[in-house]
């Protein structure tokens, strides 16, 4: 193998070893969690109480630490199975939808969404399937749902009418938990426009 081409692949393997062990890491700030920006603490392994904060992280020298996530104050992690995870209710909690209202699941149980935007959940191997409605992710505990949407008054009185089967509870109130999101995007974005409109005015 010529000396050019070795070096290249050197290189390759480099970054990619960078980038992969830079993928994962915590979010010490709420503000950091919505912008998504990663402090790296080290490389994170597979950690048994992942779920109370407790992380296994290998060091640059190779040595293996447990770093403890509430005792640290960090608002949350990525996890080295690619998921986010924010502390509520005393446990670091998988998210789902986050957005004005938050809903965020068991640490060790699971969920998929499927084509048509349906979601379907696997508990955790000891049998827990949990959910959280969080209204502000920065008050670290949870509501019930209705308290969750309850700044929209019509659509609160809409799901309290609504007598559609949805199955399980969870599908009724991700239903209205998405409206009740996109509602409140949809009014922040009319409210900033307003008030761009307004500046210009006043130039």
């Amino acid at each position: 193998m010529k000396k050019s081409l070795l070096t290249v692949l050197i290189a390759f393997t480099a970054i990619m070893t960078s980038a992969a062990e830079n993928e994962f890491g915590v979010y010490k700030t709420k503000e950091e969690f919505i912008n998504q920006q990663l402090t790296i603490i080290g490389v994170i392994q597979p950690s048994e109480n992942y779920n109370v904060g407790e992380l296994k992280v290998q060091l640059k020298d190779r040595a293996v630490i447990t770093i403890n996530c509430m005792r640290e104050h960090y608002f949350g992690f990525k996890y080295v199975d690619g998921n986010d995870y924010v502390l509520v209710d005393g446990i670091y909690a998988r998210t789902v939808i986050i957005g004005n209202a938050s809903l965020l699941m068991s640490p060790k149980a699971s969920f998929a969404v499927d084509e048509n935007n349906k979601y379907s959940f696997t508990p955790a191997p000891n049998g827990s399937l949990e959910f959280y409605f969080v209204r502000d992710l920065g008050t670290k505990t949870s509501v019930k749902f209705e308290k969750a949407i309850a700044d929209d008054k019509e659509l609160l009185a809409k799901y309290k009418a609504d007598k559609t089967d949805y199955g399980a509870p969870i599908n009724k109130q991700i239903k209205y938990l998405e409206l009740f999101n996109d509602k409140a995007q949809k009014d922040k974005k009319k409210s900033t426009s307003k008030k761009k409109k307004s500046k210009k005015k006043k130039k």
